[in-house]
């Protein structure tokens, strides 16, 4: 009788052990694809401000070429 509520015990632990792992594995994985997005956002953003630079740095440029400044 013993060795029966052990099993059982041991089945239920193995069960919410398994669950664990998988919610894990879910909750990581929308962690990533979070990130993934975020990250995706940011280098959007970042080209657009590099491309900014460069334009203004062009425009300085064009501007002492002709003597504008």
């Amino acid at each position: 009788d013993d060795n029966e509520i052990t099993q059982n015990a041991m089945s239920v632990a193995e069960e919410i052990v398994n669950k664990a792992e998988q919610v894990s594995m879910e909750i990581r994985r929308d962690a990533n694809e979070y990130a993934e997005g975020v990250l995706s956002h940011m280098e959007i953003v970042l080209r657009r401000g590099l491309e900014a630079v460069t334009q203004g740095k062009e425009d300085i440029k064009e501007a002492l070429r002709n003597n504008d400044i």
